[in-house]
């Protein structure tokens, strides 16, 4: 027996050093990106630390892949205006110094896997095309970014109320097509679009909660089977929303209308 309990402890005893170096500190690199890369490529650790570094996005997704497989990377980064690590889980990409392009924010995202918000709703760059794309790829992330319908118009996609501002000597004409990206800010509830080229109304079918809407009269308003349609869906809750505005204290006329002037119509019943 007592020689079956020295031959137990004899093998923990061979097991410890190894158990001990497998529960070892991550490694902490160098804050040069040069010697943090060469560091990592000669002594692959299983787990890194790289700590208020400046590397761009490009440096830091190069170090992470020079480690082996299955490899923990931490990070915490000041870059470019920003701060984060990738335990990030909101980014806010208005802060930024320099617009990030499609290529470095991909990268950016692949490198904070807890993210959950993104704002990018203050820079031009990236375009439409980018953003609707990754809302796809990356749908348990939240992107606020800035819509961008034609020429000089561009709406955040966080806007409440919206306005091309176009009077009737300048001004870029919305179409049809610019008005279907209107979908990609849900929270209007007041659109100011007067003086544009768009040739139907169903964009208002994004909008069932729309309170007001300005158009320049014109041949849109002889399609009235389309326009009280639309209005159709929207008005089951405005009355209801005008109450609780009113209570509010908010400066909302008392009554809505489908009202032709000279230069615009209104309409919000």
């Amino acid at each position: 027996m007592n020689r079956q309990i020295r031959f137990l402890i004899l093998c923990l005893l061979c097991v410890l050093p190894a158990f001990l170096c497998g529960a070892a500190v991550a490694d902490t690199l160098p804050t040069n990106y040069a010697k943090a890369l060469k560091y990592v490529k000669t002594n692959q650790p299983m787990e890194a630390v790289a700590e208020n570094v400046g590397w761009n996005p490009k440096q830091l997704t190069e170090v992470k892949e020079a480690l082996p497989e299955g490899a923990v990377f931490h990070f915490t980064c000041k870059w470019n205006g920003l701060v984060y690590s990738d335990e990030s889980e909101d980014l806010d990409l208005n802060k930024a110094q320099k617009d990030l392009g499609e290529k470095t924010l991909r990268l950016v995202l692949a490198l904070c896997p807890k993210l959950r918000s993104v704002d990018n709703s203050g820079n031009k760059i990236p375009t439409n095309d980018t953003f609707i794309a990754l809302m796809e790829e990356y749908p348990d992330i939240h992107f606020e970014w800035l819509v961008h319908l034609r020429g000089e118009h561009y709406c955040p996609t966080n806007a409440t109320a919206y306005s091309t501002l176009n009077h009737t000597d300048y001004g870029t004409r919305l179409k049809s097509a610019d008005m279907e990206l209107l979908q990609y800010i849900p929270g209007l509830k007041a659109l100011d679009v007067g003086h544009n080229a768009f040739t139907d109304l169903s964009f208002l079918r994004f909008f069932p909660d729309l309170i007001g809407c300005i158009r320049t009269p014109d041949h849109l308003f002889q399609e009235c089977h389309l326009f009280h349609k639309i209005l159709s869906v929207i008005q089951k809750n405005l009355f209801r929303k005008l109450h609780h505005d009113i209570q509010q204290h908010l400066y909302l006329p008392v009554h809505f209308f489908i009202i032709q002037v000279v230069h615009f119509v209104i309409f919000v019943f």
